[in-house]
């Protein structure tokens, strides 16, 4: 068996081991493949039917849509596929206004957010159709048709808009309902049948609006329920009977927005114990 021959020292003519490796030709990394490309909205949805029903495709399509329900009901009627695809979907679109509660909700069986504002024709008997609802924008539905009676509909909602639900039918009885509710907007609310009793139901509540809601009913008592509030906007509200005192029971409040709040019960000494209790957000 022949001998390996002798490795080749520097000064023989050979290149030692780092030599050898520097004269050696750079390893180039391919380029890395180009991304693949992002997925448009085709012009026409009636190539969508096959697409929804696709494994892959379909909830991409459905994530695309997933505010505008009015996309969506164009996508319903093409197939079975098609339709029992949206009606799965968790539907959270803002900005389409429901004139045929009903109608909606045997569409959108799933949809986890609804709004109905300036819709006049809404009686106590459509809010069955909320019920399980995460958000409800209510804004504007001031009707008399609208009871006490349609909130016990909305048991464990988390966010309700109600401003300018002010019509003497809806009174302290709605509230027991709102029990638990995250955020609640009602400004302007301001019917005499709310009181401080309403507000006895609403402790824990995390963000409370109720801008303008001045009626005389509303005391420093309510205030007595809001304790550990984060955020409260009471704007405009200002009568009498809320005092210096009411403020007793905000300590620890984030936000706090009481502009027009110019009623002579908040003395200038409540505005300085105001604004020395180091609340992040004070606007006054």
């Amino acid at each position: 068996m022949s001998a390996r021959p002798a490795k080749r020292s520097a000064a023989e003519g050979g290149l030692d081991d780092a030599a050898a490796a520097a004269a050696a030709p750079a390893v180039v990394a391919p380029p890395p493949p180009p991304p693949p490309p992002a997925w448009q909205p085709p012009d026409d949805y009636s190539d969508l039917p096959g697409m929804l029903t696709h494994p892959d495709l379909g909830g991409v399509i459905l994530g695309w849509i997933a505010d505008d329900t009015r996309s969506a009901t164009a996508l319903r009627g093409a197939s079975r596929g098609c339709r029992d695809g949206v009606a799965a979907h968790a539907w959270t679109d803002r900005r389409a206004v429901i004139q045929h509660v009903g109608r909606w909700r045997s569409a959108f069986p799933a949809a986890r957010v609804a709004n109905v504002s300036y819709n006049h024709r809404l009686r106590d008997a459509d809010f069955v159709h909320f019920r399980g609802i995460h958000t409800l924008q209510m804004q504007f539905c001031n009707q008399a048709t609208i009871t006490d009676a349609a909130f016990v509909h909305l048991a464990g909602i988390h966010t309700l808009y109600m401003s300018d639900c002010n019509q003497a039918t809806i009174t302290d009885a709605a509230f027991v309902h709102l029990a638990g509710i995250h955020t609640l907007w009602m400004s302007r609310c301001n019917q005499a049948t709310i009181s401080d009793a309403a507000f006895s139901h609403l402790a824990g509540v995390h963000t409370l609006i109720m801008e303008g809601c001045n009626q005389s009913t509303i005391t420093d008592a309510a205030f007595r329920h809001l304790a550990g509030i984060h955020t409260l906007w009471m704007s405009y509200c200002n009568q009498a009977t809320i005092t210096d005192a009411a403020f007793v029971h905000l300590a620890g409040i984030h936000m706090l927005g009481m502009y027009g709040c110019n009623q002579a019960t908040i003395t200038a000494e409540g505005r300085a114990r105001l604004a020395a209790a180091g609340i992040p957000n004070l606007r006054m």
